[in-house]
């Protein structure tokens, strides 16, 4: 860090405050960009800090510390962009974004109660107060935003200005391409032309719409008035003028706030002119006595802390301010595990500074699920994945989990136990229907319907379970019967045939003489005992 001896004091300058600066050898103090608001004005430093005064009734001027690249000094807040391109705001809940918004911007700009935001993609983000419409952005690509009281304009790729929240009868916007930046005030706007000329419409009650002829670099617009940057930067400006007339001199940059002006000098010097409340005077630009010098052990001015040091880390950043869970800076102390200055709490680091890790109740990268406790067989693992069959772990509905995919082990695909009705043929099973019909071609103990299974199944008449054939039932799994060929219950012989005279007779018994069947070797058979008939 460069120690250099920096000194700022206040002075009065045709009654206009102004933070005037003394540089020994190259160091000096001062403000790199400046935004005029409603009864606030706030500013960047050379240290990247957001500076605001006047009015705090709603907070808008407490800004936070760390390093921001860009300011935007609304009615009762304030808004400003972080180098990484997030957003933050202060000062009134009405128009500041509690929730804010995720993703890259890349510029900011703020109404009475409303703020817009470009994105890195070209479109415009707006929250805040929208009665008139002034936060509905129209879809598109925009390569600026302009936001004042409760209108918002907005600058096309093309060169083309639209406008949208309040408006007047005499709000016609020229219709042609050659738009280079806009400034949007009360009930007007006005456009810097390519060729530096400047076009203004809307309300011209104080001819804050008639804009000088010639050509400027830089326009702001306020309520009632406008002023532009001449190329020389000389300021002139058109409207209401208020108590204090636009300043001689050369500035680099200028802002409008409702009823003043501030500027840039080139030396960093900051100056306000215009209306201003006597007690908290937007004009009046804060300086201490002695311009701060990060590192010397002093905390003064601007600087929120000073630890005689350039390290950060250690509480105190490296630009002398506090250092906060989302300022880009890793504490060493031992509280934070990392710091990527986002509000995002589902990235690799937390909204608490703490790296993501499963466990820690935040559904972080790579995470389906995160229920902070260590049961693994809930909802939700202890990898932080959902439950899901198939993953090892038995969990919620399931009985099983084998983590494979063969639907005829132990374990179903389903994750419930292989068991005889499930339709699936699991181990010990020769068949698996899923009914309780016992009858059927597979049995309800799930195995392949055969004779002798003492189940009488498909194309059997009996099934007595044993391989005795000669009983009621065969070992076919049929009724014993005269013709089977299989001497059974009540048969003397059973020869298969329907020949009645051979020796086994159609009713299964033995041919005998006194049958009424004239069989082998006899000549005849009446079945009587008479032995002197014929």
């Amino acid at each position: 860090m460069m120690m250099n001896t920096r000194k700022l004091w206040m002075c009065a300058m045709s009654g206009v405050l102004a933070v005037a600066l003394h540089a020994e050898a190259d160091a000096y103090c001062g403000f790199t960009a400046i935004s005029g608001g409603d009864s606030h004005t706030c500013a960047i430093t050379d240290d990247s800090l957001a500076l605001c005064w006047g009015d705090d009734g709603a907070g808008q001027i407490t800004s936070p510390g760390g390093v921001f690249t860009q300011v935007s000094a609304g009615g009762f807040h304030t808004c400003g962009l972080r180098s990484d391109g997030s957003v933050e705001c202060w000062g009134d809940p009405i128009a500041v974004l509690t929730t804010p918004f995720t993703g890259v911007f890349t510029q900011i700009s703020t109404g009475a109660y409303h703020s817009c935001a470009l994105r890195d993609d070209e479109t415009i983000e707006c929250w805040g107060y929208g009665f008139f419409g002034q936060t509905t952005a129209p879809p598109g690509a925009f390569t600026q935003v302009s936001a004042r009281e409760y209108r918002t304009c907005g600058l096309r790729p093309s060169g083309a200005v639209e406008c949208w929240g309040e408006s007047t009868a005499d709000d016609s916007i020229p219709t042609t391409d050659d738009f280079a930046s806009v400034a949007t005030g009360g009930l007007h706007a006005c456009g810097l032309r390519t060729d530096g000329t400047v076009a203004c419409w809307g309300d011209d009650e104080e001819g804050q719409a008639s804009p000088l002829s010639g050509t400027f670099t830089q326009i702001t617009s306020g309520a009632l008035h406008t002023c532009g940057l001449r190329p020389g930067g000389t300021v002139e400006c058109w409207g209401y003028q208020g108590e204090i007339p636009p300043l001689a001199g050369i500035f680099v940059k200028i802002s409008a706030g409702t009823f003043h002006t501030c500027g840039i000098r080139s030396t960093g010097l900051a100056e306000c002119w215009g209306d201003g409340n006597p007690v908290d005077d937007p004009r009046a630009v804060p300086a201490p006595d002695v311009c701060s010098v990060c590192g010397d052990g002093v905390t003064e001015g601007p600087e929120q802390c000073d630890d005689a040091n350039s390290v950060a880390g250690d509480g105190c950043s490296d630009i002398c301010s506090t250092e906060f869970c989302g300022d880009h800076v890793v504490n060493n102390s031992g509280t934070e595990q990392c710091d990527d200055g986002n509000l995002v709490d589902t990235d690799t680091c937390t909204n608490t500074c703490q790296d993501a890790r499963c466990g820690d109740q935040i559904v972080g990268p790579g995470e389906q699920c995160d229920d902070g406790n260590i049961v693994d067989t809930d909802a939700c693992t202890n990898a932080c994945q959902d439950a899901r069959c198939g993953d090892q772990i038995v969990g919620p509905g399931e009985q099983c989990d084998d983590g494979n995919l063969i639907d005829t082990d132990d374990c179903t695909n389903a994750c419930q136990d292989s068991r005889c009705g499930d339709q699936i043929v699991g181990p010990g099973e020769q068949c698996d229907d899923g009914n309780l019909i016992d009858t059927d071609a597979c049995t309800n103990a799930c195995q392949d319907a055969r004779c002798g299974d003492l189940i009488v199944g498909p194309g059997e008449q009996c099934d007595d379970g044993n391989l005795i054939e000669t009983d009621a039932c065969t070992n076919a799994c049929q009724d014993a019967r005269c013709g089977d060929q299989i001497v059974g219950p009540g048969e003397q012989c059973d020869d298969g045939n329907l020949v009645d005279t051979d020796t086994c007779t159609n009713a299964c018994q033995d041919a005998r003489c006194g049958d009424q069947i004239v069989g082998p070797g006899e000549q005849c058979d009446d079945g009587n005992l008479i032995e002197t008939d014929a």
